[in-house]
């Protein structure tokens, strides 16, 4: 969970997070219009940063697992036979997180799904309230199918922002 208020990435309930984004910010849609999923920022810079150091094992002769929790082994003959990102996959890109905004441009609120990397179910709203109404309105789930009011909502939002 994240704690910095302006690049808050704070979670909500299950698979829900509140982003802070620009007021002119349109997530990203593929060629057949369905938005494609986006990891938050802050995790961008640390999934590299724990990627590298893998490579940097690997071309040391070790693996310590995908996220670099176990202690580092002796590659196997098979895993020699390999590269780095044949066994765990290709080094984080930027273009698969949101955008790492300034602080002072990360003016507004926006809800995200994150049973995927993440893709948006709400608008870009100016303020706490506007978001926690349309939630509301559009009775969107905030744990499984558990629905909440706008007041709950808002109350929710506003717990969030004062942890930020």
């Amino acid at each position: 969970m994240s704690f910095h208020r302006k690049t808050a990435t704070t979670n909500v309930g299950a698979h829900r997070q509140l982003r802070r984004v620009p007021a002119d910010w349109d997530h990203p849609k593929n060629a057949s219009g369905t938005l494609v999923p986006l990891f938050q920022d802050l995790e961008l810079k640390r999934s590299q940063e724990i990627w590298d150091r893998g490579q940097q094992l690997w071309d040391d002769g070790f693996y310590a697992g995908e996220y670099g929790r176990d202690k580092p082994k002796p590659l196997t003959d098979e895993q020699k036979s390999s590269c780095y990102s044949d066994w765990v996959g290709n080094r984080p890109e930027d273009e698969a997180h949101m955008p790492l905004w300034p602080d002072e441009k990360r003016t507004h609120y926006q809800l995200y799904e994150t049973s995927t990397e993440g893709t948006p179910i709400s608008p870009v709203m100016d303020s706490l309230e506007s978001l926690a109404k349309w939630l509301g309105e559009q009775n969107k789930p905030a744990y499984a199918d558990l629905t909440f009011t706008e007041k709950e909502w808002l109350e929710t939002l506003k717990e969030l922002e004062e942890w930020s």
